[in-house]
């Protein structure tokens, strides 16, 4: 008997819940004050429509690629 459930819904609330924790973990570092008003406008659009478009998500990886622990080192040492 082949199994005919749609996992995609499984991995979409996965994917979710993965950027839900990525946006709450650069929340908790010292984000400048637009950096802030925008990743918090993030959290919303994504607690009310249940995904970021691939543009936000693009910005939020250059957001968050500014608070990796590489750009720290990198930081620390200029």
């Amino acid at each position: 008997m082949t199994d005919l459930t749609d996992n995609s819904n499984d991995a979409s609330l996965e994917e979710k819940s993965n950027i839900s924790k990525r946006i709450d973990k650069l929340l908790k570092e010292e984000l400048n004050e637009d950096s802030r008003y925008f990743v918090e406008s993030l959290k919303d659009f994504l607690a009310s429509r249940g995904g970021l478009t691939p543009r936000q998500e693009s910005a939020f990886e250059r957001i968050e690629s500014r608070y990796s622990p590489e750009q720290r080192i990198k930081l620390e040492e200029w």
